[in-house]
């Protein structure tokens, strides 16, 4: 099942940024912190758009923005930092993180048919991603998904495969385009991991949810 979510590369995500608002009182003016959203075009989470338990939508008009403290919002970025790879970034087979790197995966994938030496291998790759239910990619190619998403990793997957990587790298390298692609589901499903055995991050994750930073 294919959804919209499997077009394009990145996005804009939404990020606290600290602004300050100034209000008069009966012994003199004070200055109080509020926080504001900007749109930032780095892969950040934004888990005010991801996570379905938070609180209730906006209602036409921002009565109240509440702040986050910065030990949640350093620990979100920390993770985001350690999943994410950063915009721009290289690796070792050509492409960089990029939507043009995208598009060279993308173009790998027509140009390259399954191997007999190695079609076991490619059957075995997890390419499953967010936006639809495909798991595993086909020898014959012709029941693998069509969206842009599965395309990159079917292309990428057979070209590591073909230049003798083995399933373990081919498979870590599928990962790190998949948190490339799709970051915030990413850091949002490994802060609910960690947050299993971690208590600092499960506590961090509540606080979000609290103070309506998601």
């Amino acid at each position: 099942m294919r959804s919209q979510a499997c077009d394009g590369v990145g996005g804009f995500l939404l990020w606290p940024r600290a602004g300050v608002s100034q209000r008069a009182e009966a012994n003199g003016p004070r200055m109080v912190a509020r926080t504001r959203l900007r749109f930032a075009p780095v892969a950040l989470v934004s888990l005010a758009l991801t996570l379905t338990s938070c609180g209730p939508q906006g209602g036409g008009r921002l009565a109240h923005v509440p702040t986050a403290t910065p030990g949640p919002l350093r620990i979100l970025d920390d993770i985001r930092r350690e999943m994410i790879p950063a915009e721009g970034s290289p690796t070792d087979y050509g492409p960089s993180f990029t939507s043009e790197g995208y598009e060279v995966l993308r173009q790998w994938n027509l140009d390259l048919r399954p191997a007999a030496v190695w079609a076991d291998d490619y059957e075995r790759l997890n390419i499953q991603l967010p936006c639809c239910e495909a798991i595993h990619p086909y020898e014959d190619e012709s029941q693998n998904c069509g969206c842009g998403h599965h395309q990159a990793l079917y292309g990428l997957g057979k070209r590591l495969l073909q230049s003798g990587a083995r399933v373990t790298e081919v498979q870590a390298e599928i990962g790190r385009w998949r948190a490339f692609m799709f970051p915030r589901e990413t850091v949002q499903a490994e802060m609910e991991r960690r947050a299993l055995s971690d208590p600092a991050i499960r506590q961090a994750l509540d606080e979000l949810r609290q103070q309506g930073v998601c």
